[in-house]
């Protein structure tokens, strides 16, 4: 019974598609995470909003979009991972004794389909949460002890540009 209800899920790879809550959701948290460094700087380093914005709009930009890319690559993994791993739960927890075969194959589906919804929030939760807190630790560390005698505006610079490369490497990998 529940190859027939369940074997197209259980087969069946996980596909990952970007939707427009995907959308919303990367850029929202790439922006946000992208600012938390420029406020850091700002208030740490003393340099200027004013005579810094363009920096700061250009580092922030090209830092946004490559968290929002590693966020994407991270989601995809984690997806696919979880959605093997859980296909035999959902198959196995779920109790259709006493159901017309219409019925049976009525609720596997929903259950089928809530299991992916779940699923996907919650790859899509990880993937935000492991690429900014990597991106927080880079900026950090790079910032505060590898160049910290590095004026701010080259600090900033390097520190956001390098974390978020090695958080998009890392996505790739």
């Amino acid at each position: 019974m529940a190859d027939d209800e369940f074997g197209e899920f259980l087969t069946t790879p996980a596909e990952h598609v970007l939707t427009p809550t995907h959308l919303i959701s990367y850029g929202l948290s790439a922006v946000l995470g992208a600012a938390a460094p420029v406020y850091l700087y700002m208030t740490l380093f003393n340099m200027s909003g004013e005579e810094n914005y363009p920096i700061f709009g250009i580092v922030g930009l090209l830092t946004a979009a490559l968290l929002a890319f590693s966020y994407n690559k991270i989601n995809a993994k984690i997806h696919a991972k979880l959605h093997r791993d859980r296909a035999h739960f959902v198959s196995t927890n779920v109790n259709l004794g006493g159901k017309s075969r219409d019925e049976k194959k009525k609720i596997a589906q929903e259950h089928i389909s809530h299991q992916k919804s779940v699923t996907e929030r919650e790859s899509m939760s990880f993937a935000i949460l492991y690429n900014n807190l990597f991106f927080f630790a880079g900026v950090l560390i790079l910032g505060f002890f590898l160049f910290r005698q590095v004026p701010g505006t080259y600090n900033y610079i390097l520190s956001a540009a390098i974390a978020a490369g090695a958080v998009t490497y890392s996505s790739t990998q």
